[in-house]
């Protein structure tokens, strides 16, 4: 009775198989599972043309004009690569949640939260108290202290994770 059973079972998964042609080809996608697959490349595309315009406009740079058609060339496994090393660059560490935190802990340490503080001597200047030098270094534009509070968070972000805490010798290490 149970080699019937069995004997069944192994027919029926035979049959559901798809079967394999004389020649050793593959069975070829139905046409649902390309346009799925079209689909789901298309939106890679674009999450990847997204994030280089965001890039760009960080970086004050410019985007190729054919970069949308040379991306669409790449296969799904260079453009989800891609996608992660542009998220990288745009977002950078801030929205890791302990860096985020070590950044608020740093903020309210050097300037008690306020994007407009400046030290007595001027040299610091901003939420997280940065030198011009260093605002430069890290692609800001201008007076750290002008910068919209956001751009300072950003620029921070990108200051620990070039440079680390270090940056800030007292409230870095707390």
């Amino acid at each position: 009775m149970r080699s019937k059973t069995l004997m069944s079972v192994l027919v029926c998964a035979a049959c559901a198989v798809p079967a394999v042609g004389a020649a050793g080809d593959t069975p070829t996608a139905t046409t649902s599972q390309e346009a799925h697959a079209a689909v789901f490349h298309k939106r890679l595309v674009q999450k990847n043309q997204k994030l280089a315009r965001r890039k760009a406009y960080l970086h004050r740079q410019h985007v190729k004009r054919d970069r949308v058609t040379i991306v669409s060339r790449w296969s799904n496994t260079k453009l989800v690569h891609d996608i992660r090393k542009l998220r990288r660059q745009t977002l950078g560490p801030a929205r890791i949640p302990w860096i985020r935190a070590k950044l608020r802990r740093i903020a309210r340490c050097e300037s008690h939260n306020n994007p407009r503080a400046v030290n007595p001597t001027g040299t610091y200047r901003g939420k997280y108290q940065i030198s011009f030098r260093t605002w430069a270094a890290a692609g800001g534009h201008g007076d750290p202290a002008a910068a919209p509070s956001w751009e300072q968070d950003r620029r921070a972000a990108i200051i620990m994770r070039r440079w680390g805490i270090g940056q800030w010798p007292v409230c870095g290490y707390r």
